[in-house]
């Protein structure tokens, strides 16, 4: 009766992960994908589309606008609710004898 071979140690798959599969590991990987040509885009209706500089930059300048309109509005709000909520100073002193 022969033994079952012994599984490796987990530090001897472990150094063997860590190993370089190539001299040139540091080159190695997953390669950038290279762009379709301007005939596949064009059949395949894949052209990239962008807005003029212009354009780009005013939609920007909007962008930044309407986030400064929201905080604000979101400030005040929360000041209300807090000024809503929070007990009245004056009350507690009339209460007071």
């Amino acid at each position: 009766m022969t033994k079952a071979p012994r599984p490796p140690t987990a530090r001897a798959t472990f150094a063997r992960v860590l190993d370089p599969s190539s001299p040139n590991s540091a080159a190695s990987g997953s390669s950038p994908a290279p762009t379709a040509s301007k005939t596949i885009t064009q059949a395949l209706g894949i052209v990239p589309r962008r807005y003029p500089r212009f354009v780009a930059n005013v939609l920007g300048l909007f962008g930044i606008l309407v986030f400064i309109v929201v905080m604000i509005c979101l400030a005040a709000g929360v000041t209300w609710v807090v000024v809503r909520v929070s007990p009245d100073p004056n009350k507690k002193r009339a209460a007071q004898p």
